[in-house]
């Protein structure tokens, strides 16, 4: 069954995704993709996209930088997964370099520290390889580098 796109003028669409835009930070992205719910021939919507881009409600540095630190403090995921994520939404390599400027070094080892700290005091198993090998593979899973990984480890 075909989804029934709405219909409205690219003026509505504009104001229903400036609001959308609003709320958070977007990428260019997340906008393509919301304007196919719209019934719009494709120069409305690459007027829409102008319009919201223009009036700077679309910014992919500011949404690289944005998500870049939400993802790191709040989710205390690592620059590599971070990157990935961001990748996967289309942002530039230098956008994304720049959004992981916004993470400070000391902040970085030390969630890190911490991290693993934690995870090594929920740990049943009290054999040191063992321990070794899971730290290392939870905290790479969180998107760490593995050389940083392993020189807190050891």
């Amino acid at each position: 069954m075909k989804k029934k796109l709405k219909s409205y003028s690219k003026k509505e669409v504009l104001q229903q995704l400036a609001s959308y835009c609003a709320y958070q930070d977007r990428c260019m992205q997340e906008i393509t993709l919301k304007l196919k719910d719209y019934d719009l021939p494709q120069e409305e919507k690459d007027w829409v996209v102008d319009q919201l881009i223009s009036e700077q409600f679309i910014d992919e540095l500011r949404f690289a930088r944005t998500y870049s630190r939400s993802k790191f403090y709040y989710k205390k995921w690592g620059k590599k997964k971070i990157s990935y994520a961001l990748k996967g939404k289309g942002i530039s390599n230098k956008h994304i370099d720049e959004g992981l400027k916004e993470i400070k070094e000391t902040d970085y080892f030390d969630t890190l520290e911490t991290l693993l700290e934690k995870k090594k005091n929920s740990l049943k198993d009290s054999e040191p390889f063992t321990v070794k090998k899971k730290l290392y593979a939870y905290a790479v899973s969180k998107g760490y580098e593995p050389s940083l990984v392993m020189s807190i480890i050891e």
